[in-house]
């Protein structure tokens, strides 16, 4: 019986840690995303928004 909680529980255990690494690797992929995206906005308008932001 002990045993076998222990193989759940380290199974679960490396689970969670390919998760926590999943997720990490989402999360940096999408903030990289965001960021080309912000740029490419700014890229875009900042020449729209000039006037704007002179007057």
């Amino acid at each position: 019986m002990f045993v076998n909680q222990q193989k759940v529980r380290s199974f679960f255990t490396a689970l969670f840690t390919c998760y926590l690494i999943l997720l990490n690797q989402m999360a940096t992929q999408i903030a990289k995303s965001e960021q080309n995206d912000t740029r490419n906005w700014l890229n875009n308008h900042s020449f729209s928004l000039y006037p704007m932001l002179s007057s």
